[in-house]
């Protein structure tokens, strides 16, 4: 890369317009072995070559492969196409698939948003309206939004149930299926994690053994905590008509929620 931007820097002090590329592909195409060599295409065909001269109007009028007309050095740079395909070859795919898998949670890690665990109950809301300065319009005239407050949840109904929360929590593993057991007709549970465990592949392979068959996790996505005005876990995002609804419970009260709900159910005895 130093040689290329020196050759470039000596076009442009220069004042030439000419363009310098570093293109193995071309020496390979036309089995260039030696330099200077010129070659002449036209719209992408060949038309004609020589080595041992640069001066390009040499070829014009000219056609075919015209040998060597002066005098020439051996090209003795290894290919980058040879290199790489060396390269390729000593690859170990295996290994990197498994070097790609072990190093992915610990790098993610890194970049986890942490939450603190909630410590009392509380609900809170997200007013998601916003304000159009003006007329949002189509090349055709078209108007999509009309200058003014907007809220999303006139347009698209939020049919969801966000149970986020931290699956490296035993308590909380049990709340979010619970939680994910117990939803409304109607209503579309999704779980979402905002920690991993084990490897971290582990918190996903055992979603099924502590979620249930159908259920299936997620991890959070960035911006989502402030979209959805997430502030601590577990937490439980639902929308009325105008807002979403985000209700926090502390361990207490999910043992207390979770008591209520066995009591009610007829063929369970508790002992």
């Amino acid at each position: 890369m130093d040689e290329l931007t020196r050759w470039q820097q000596l076009v442009l002090d220069s004042g030439a317009e000419v363009t310098v590329n570093l293109d193995p592909v071309i020496f390979k195409d036309n089995a260039v072995t030696a330099v200077p060599t010129i070659i002449h295409e036209k719209d992408g065909e060949f038309v004609a070559s020589v080595s041992g001269i640069s001066n390009i109007d040499f070829l014009k009028g000219k056609t075919g492969k015209l040998g060597t007309a002066g005098p020439t050095k051996e090209v003795v740079e290894r290919s980058l196409l040879d290199m790489i395909e060396e390269g390729v070859k000593n690859l170990d795919f295996e290994q990197m698939k498994k070097d790609a898998l072990n190093n992915y949670w610990p790098r993610q890690r890194q970049e986890f948003e942490v939450f603190p665990t909630v410590k009392k109950r509380a609900t809170h809301t997200i007013d998601p309206t916003v304000i159009i300065p003006q007329d949002i319009v189509t090349p055709e005239g078209v108007v999509v939004a009309k200058k003014g407050k907007v809220n999303p949840l006139d347009v698209i109904p939020f049919g969801q149930k966000l149970i986020v929360f931290d699956a490296s929590v035993p308590w909380q593993r049990d709340f979010a299926r619970h939680e994910y057991e117990n939803t409304e007709p109607g209503i579309n549970p999704i779980l979402i994690t905002t920690n991993v465990y084990g490897d971290g592949w582990d918190t996903f392979k055992d979603a099924a053994q502590h979620y249930g068959e159908k259920a299936r996790l997620y991890m959070i996505q960035p911006g989502m905590s402030e979209r959805f005005g997430i502030e601590a876990v577990p937490s439980i995002v639902t929308a009325d008509r105008k807002v979403f609804i985000i209700n926090e419970y502390p361990e207490a009260n999910y043992a207390n929620k979770a008591m209520q709900w066995l009591i009610k159910q007829p063929r369970l005895r508790l002992r």
